[in-house]
């Protein structure tokens, strides 16, 4: 379930997709030197562990397993602010 993949800190969605799963690959901005932009100001950048990220990929694999296809996304994979 949803609650137990990886996630650090603020979720930001797209908006045009806001039912697919989200994999969390980094944190933070490598650049976040935007004078226009404060999305990840406080957040420094860094990797997230492979072992996080597999066991994500396993977690959305077993819930869906057409979630690669991007066919229906079950509603409990679903954030919810």
């Amino acid at each position: 379930m949803i609650d137990r993949l990886h996630f650090t800190g603020t979720v930001y969605r797209n908006p045009y997709w806001p039912t697919w799963p989200l994999l969390e690959i980094t944190q933070g901005c490598t650049h976040n030197k935007c004078k226009f932009c404060t999305m990840y100001k406080d957040v420094p950048f860094r990797m997230s562990p492979i072992q996080w990220i597999e066991e994500d990929l396993q977690e959305i694999a077993q819930c869906d397993p057409d979630a690669r296809t991007g066919s229906s996304i079950p509603s409990f994979l679903i954030l919810t602010a």
